[in-house]
């Protein structure tokens, strides 16, 4: 009983209090339009966006960020300011570096995040957003925790190949060596851009590394709520978490991402959807892609992309027809399997060695038999020799 009652003041005080946590902001312009040619009424919006990350920042008082991509960048990028101060405290900089992202440069994408350290490392300098330089910039913000532990085992094959680490060593910020004291100031979010850009280094796709990576997370047992982030290459926004971790608005000119829909102000009339549980959302100047159960890969094995590869079957949901993008690299009898909710399968197709040379196989919601299927949700399944990869895909008429 005193457990119970305890628990419930727990929840009481956290339902009431203003969360400790980190913040991400984050804006995609559409086509043809920059962050200095868009209206003042959708400046109106976005600086009400701001303002709302900057009252949050009130609870965030490990430093504040703000990085912008332009139309034609010069590389290696570096954020237009990185904070150690609460952008409460710093709040003069905080509103020339806003100033600074609408009106120089030609933005075509804005990143911001306020930080409240949780890995233990609350003393170094605000290291968000964390930056790979790889020809272009990528970018990631964060907001959750995961085990170092855990991600250096993923990162390594749990210790037996610490290569991509030795080539790329997490940042301790002048505490020594990662491997040995120094482990005490490396920040999990590092260690998370340093695995998906292992994936993507390893796949040679964003959107296969992506979905690889995070899934390699969620098979150990990581809530999607506690890899809330949003990740870039200066072309794209990838957005990813668990459900209402992350909500996106769209207005005239532009897409909007917060960590919460704000209250008030010129952004509050937009409407914010969140994220559902596990949900990526890729935005670009042309538009929005959704990939519900984003992390569904069965088979997570690091020599995967030698032999085969399944990406995310589009568009998801779809009444139509759904394009499924493979690669299949070895000489093996491959075929395309797909079931039904209850695990009876309804689509059997061998791919020929040109189906497997163009890699695309273009899928209509008709059985073996011909006969047209019912709305339901399928599961695609990539089978080449004793590899076998799935995802889920949902059929609407």
């Amino acid at each position: 009983m005193i457990r119970t009652i305890s628990s419930l003041l727990f929840f009481i005080v956290l339902w009431s209090s203003p969360l400790s946590a980190c913040r991400i902001w984050a804006v995609c312009t559409k086509a043809g339009l920059t962050l200095n040619t868009v209206t003042d009424e959708e400046v109106s919006i976005l600086n009400s966006e701001l303002y709302d990350l900057y009252i949050q920042s009130q609870y965030n008082p490990n430093g504040w960020s703000l990085l912008r991509y332009d139309i034609e960048q010069t590389y290696p990028l570096e954020p237009l300011m990185r904070s150690e101060q609460s952008a409460y405290e710093d709040s003069a900089t905080y509103w020339q570096t806003v100033d600074m992202l609408f009106q120089e440069g030609s933005g075509k994408i804005g990143v911001g995040h306020v930080r409240a350290a949780t890995s233990g490392a609350s003393s170094i300098p605000n290291p968000h957003p964390w930056l790979f330089h790889s020809g272009i910039t990528y970018s990631f913000v964060h907001n959750g925790n995961v085990s170092k532990d855990l991600l250096y085992g993923l990162i390594t094959d749990q210790g037996m190949d610490q290569s991509w680490l030795d080539e790329h060593p997490p940042q301790t910020f002048g505490g020594g060596s990662w491997e040995d004291d120094g482990w005490s100031s490396v920040v999990d979010s590092e260690l998370i851009m340093l695995l998906i850009m292992q994936q993507i280094s390893l796949y040679g796709n964003t959107l296969t590394g992506l979905q690889s990576a995070f899934s390699m997370l969620i098979g150990e047992g990581v809530s999607p709520i506690m890899v809330n982030s949003i990740f870039s290459d200066g072309e794209s926004l990838y957005i990813y978490g668990g459900a209402g971790g992350l909500s996106i608005a769209e207005s005239d000119q532009c897409w909007s991402i917060l960590s919460g829909p704000p209250s008030d102000g010129a952004a509050a009339n937009l409407l914010w959807e969140p994220l559902y549980d596990g949900e990526l959302v890729v935005l670009d100047e042309t538009g929005v892609e959704h990939y519900p159960s984003f992390a569904t890969i069965i088979d997570t094995d690091p020599l995967l992309p030698e032999t085969i590869e399944l990406s995310p079957a589009y568009p998801n949901p779809f009444n139509g027809q759904a394009t499924i993008e493979f690669r299949v690299s070895n000489n093996a009898p491959a075929s395309i399997e797909i079931y039904n909710s209850l695990g009876n399968i309804v689509y059997n197709h061998q791919l020929s060695s040109e189906t497997k040379s163009r890699g695309r196989l273009v899928w209509s919601p008709f059985n073996d038999q011909g006969r047209s299927l019912s709305s339901n949700t399928y599961f695609i399944q990539l089978v080449s020799g004793e590899k076998r990869l799935a995802q889920k895909i949902l059929f609407i008429k």
